[in-house]
């Protein structure tokens, strides 16, 4: 059986990006979505830590925004 997908979501205000946002931008210029790469810039290659919320603007750990679902948790936490 195939892992479940993992939701991305804002820690703060639970939005989920869609996939199509191309809106964060490295201090390089290039923009990007950044869960495509899991917070690294596609052009100069640098590690973003943190993601700010395109909707609320919070700025987050890049790790917290990756949320397991259920199927995940049960999968976690079942003694079988």
């Amino acid at each position: 059986m195939p892992a479940p997908k993992a939701i991305i979501a804002c820690p703060q205000c639970s939005w989920e990006p869609t996939g199509a946002e191309q809106d964060w931008q490295c201090s390089c210029g290039h923009a990007w979505h950044t869960f495509d790469t899991a917070g690294r810039c596609p052009r100069c290659r640098h590690q973003w830590l943190t993601t700010q919320c395109l909707r609320c603007g919070c700025t987050s750990p890049h790790s917290d925004w990756y949320r397991a679902t259920a199927v995940q948790w049960y999968q976690q936490v079942s003694p079988n």
